[in-house]
């Protein structure tokens, strides 16, 4: 097993660039941890999907990851980095396989794992993939961020039955009305998931009305 030592993890839900951390995010200091090289398909379904890794790998990386905690050092059970010859992530899994983290490493510490990972051969790695997160290249994480917020907006509008405010921001969107307000609802919703244009324009009306409440 080969291990890189002396890291810093800010594991969250999606994948971000360690240029997006926010001060207020909890890093994790790693002092030793596993350094798996995997093929470059392997490491982008990984990275933008959720998925199960099998027992077998589970069993691989089990305990072999510590971190600095108060001058100790405390064994976490499935910790690990993930490497080709151009990218590294650090992933965190539960006992189930399920991957619960994702990281980015810093610069430095990224083009070291890679320049260790060049004398590792890669590893057969397996695992299910559950959810493709189909997220624009160009969307940052105050972008993701923004539209989770929107979509709340839009859920509790339609949960406190506001329909009148959702009529408006369908008509606004498409320029037509629908007396069905499930389908109002849904198709507000699909334009959200979907960053189209009509997003930004629910965004801007929902920012308006919650500045004059």
């Amino acid at each position: 097993m080969t291990y890189i030592y002396d890291i810093l993890l800010n594991f969250q839900d999606n994948y971000y660039d360690f240029f997006e951390w926010n001060n207020n995010d909890k890093i994790t200091h790693i002092k030793r941890m596993p350094l798996i090289k995997i093929k470059d398909s392997d490491f982008q379904n990984i990275k933008n999907s959720l998925v199960i890794f099998d027992n077998d790998f589970l069993a691989t990386i089990r305990c072999k990851t510590q971190i600095f905690k108060k001058c100790e050092a405390n064994t976490l059970p499935y910790i690990c980095t993930l490497c080709t010859d151009t990218e590294t992530m650090g992933i965190k899994i539960n006992k189930n396989g399920k991957i619960i983290g994702k990281s980015s490493l810093l610069l430095d510490e990224s083009d070291e794992a890679i320049e260790l990972a060049n004398n590792l051969k890669v590893y057969p790695i397996n695992y299910s993939i559950k959810q493709t997160y189909n997220i624009p290249l160009w969307q940052t994480r105050k972008d993701i961020t923004e539209s989770k917020l929107v979509l709340k907006n839009i859920n509790e509008l339609f949960k406190n039955k506001e329909y009148s405010k959702l009529n408006y921001l369908f008509f606004e969107c498409f320029g037509y009305e629908d007396k069905n307000i499930n389908n109002v609802f849904l198709k507000i919703k699909n334009e959200i998931n979907n960053f189209t244009d009509n997003y930004y324009k629910v965004r801007d009306i929902l920012k308006l009305i919650n500045t004059q409440k």
